[in-house]
C-alpha cells in the first residue's frame, strides 16, 4: 500500500471512529434512559469511571514504554527487545497490584469510601472480574500494542481500536435490551474483551516473530 492509500485509509478509519464514539457518548444514551433509571445509569457510568480511574496507575509507565521503544526499534533492536519484555513483566505486576487493592479494600470495608457510591456483593464481583481481566491482558497488553506503531502499522492499530469500540456498543445495548443486571454485564464485559484481546494480541505477535518468537 503506498503512502497515499495508507493516507486515505486513516482518514476513513478515523472517521469511523469518530462516528462510533459520537454513537456511543451521545446517540445511545437516550436509549438507555428509556430503558433505566437515571440512578442505574449512573451507576453503571460509576463503576467504569472507577475502573477507568484504576487504569491511570500504569499510564505513565505505559507512556514511558511507548517513547523509549520507539526510539529504540530502529537503531537497537536488541534494547527495544529488552525494554519491551522487563515492561511487559512491570506491567502485570502494576495490573496485579491494582486488582489487590481493590481486594483489600473490600476486606477491610472500604470499598465504597473507594469508588464513591454503595457497592454491594454483586457488584464487587463486577468490578473484580473487570481489574482481573485488565490484569490479564489490558496493563502488559496495553504496552505490547506500542510495538505495531514503528513498525509502520498504524492502521492496525485504529482497526483493532475499532473492534474494541464496537464490541462495547454491543455488550453495552445487550445489557439494557436484555435487562442484565450491572454485575453480570461486568462479568461478561471482561470475558468478551479478555477474549478479544487474546485475539488482538496473537496479531500482534504475527506481524513480528522476532519480538515474540
Amino acid at each position: 500500500m503506498n503512502t497515499f492509500a495508507r493516507s486515505v485509509s486513516s482518514v476513513f478509519l478515523g472517521i469511523l471512529q469518530f462516528a462510533l464514539s459520537f454513537a456511543q457518548s451521545i446517540i445511545i444514551v437516550p436509549i438507555i434512559l428509556s430503558y433505566w433509571s437515571t440512578g442505574k445509569y449512573g451507576l453503571w457510568l460509576s463503576c467504569f469511571a472507577f475502573f477507568n480511574l484504576m487504569r491511570t496507575l500504569d499510564a505513565g509507565h505505559q507512556a514511558w514504554v511507548s517513547n523509549e521503544f520507539m526510539r529504540l526499534y530502529h537503531i537497537n533492536f536488541e534494547e527495544a527487545k529488552e525494554v519491551l519484555g522487563s515492561s511487559i513483566r512491570i506491567g502485570l505486576m502494576v495490573g496485579f497490584i491494582e486488582l489487590l487493592i481493590y481486594v483489600v479494600a473490600i476486606a477491610i470495608g472500604f470499598d465504597s469510601n473507594l469508588v464513591g457510591f454503595n457497592t454491594d456483593k454483586n457488584i464487587n464481583i463486577g468490578i473484580i472480574a473487570m481489574l482481573f481481566m485488565w490484569f490479564l491482558v489490558g496493563s502488559a497488553g496495553g504496552i505490547i500494542v506500542k510495538v505495531i506503531l514503528p513498525m509502520g502499522l498504524y492502521n492496525r492499530t485504529m482497526i483493532w481500536g475499532i473492534i474494541n469500540r464496537v464490541i462495547e456498543i454491543i455488550l453495552l445495548l445487550c445489557t439494557v435490551l436484555f435487562s442484565w443486571e450491572i454485575s453480570n454485564s461486568l462479568i461478561i464485559f471482561s470475558i468478551s474483551l479478555t477474549i478479544y484481546s487474546f485475539i488482538m494480541l496473537t496479531d500482534i505477535k504475527n506481524q513480528n516473530h522476532q519480538l515474540f518468537p
